[in-house]
């Protein structure tokens, strides 16, 4: 399935983004950037690096298990629209992969925000010159948009069918 495969390729992309940037940050990174974009929180490379790399192994790990997450749950325990309707045991795993694919999807997004708030903090450790505030507000602005569009076709792909 594409985006599983796209999700697999953004997620190990974010980790060797991670490894690759970490080799030209000193040993101690501002982490945490007050709204004005000043530091104010530090941590070791080293910890960073772990911590970037494991949220996007953890992340991906638990949208690329949703699938079988829903083959394993009982329909009255998932909740996603006219259920009934979509898990039903004839319209089952269609819809179990439908949803698997719709949550490929988000994890690319989710990956593709934590690169580019990853790159901004890159660029403020290595300069002298602050967190751009108005990067991180744009780069905001366009995950919170594609995650509307992304709510929008999911429950439009999920509503009943015309009879």
């Amino acid at each position: 399935m594409l985006a599983m495969r796209l999700q697999i390729f953004t997620g190990l992309l974010g980790i060797a983004l991670t490894v690759v940037m970490a080799q030209y940050l000193p040993e101690r990174v501002a982490t945490h950037f007050s709204f004005s974009g000043a530091p104010n929180a530090w941590s070791s490379n080293l910890t960073n690096t772990i911590f970037f790399s494991a949220m996007y192994l953890v992340m991906n790990l638990l949208f690329l298990s949703i699938p079988w997450l829903l083959r394993k749950l009982p329909a009255s325990m998932i909740n996603m629209p006219n259920r009934d309707y979509w898990l039903a045991p004839e319209r089952r795993e269609p819809s179990i992969k439908r949803v698997g694919a719709y949550m490929a999807g988000f994890a690319v997004g989710m990956n593709l925000f934590m690169m580019a708030v990853e790159s901004l903090t890159f660029t403020a450790n290595r300069s002298l010159v602050p967190l751009s505030p108005v990067g991180l507000i744009v780069i905001s602005a366009v995950f919170l948009a594609a995650l509307i569009f992304w709510c929008v076709r999911f429950v439009l792909a999920f509503r009943l069918p015309d009879r």
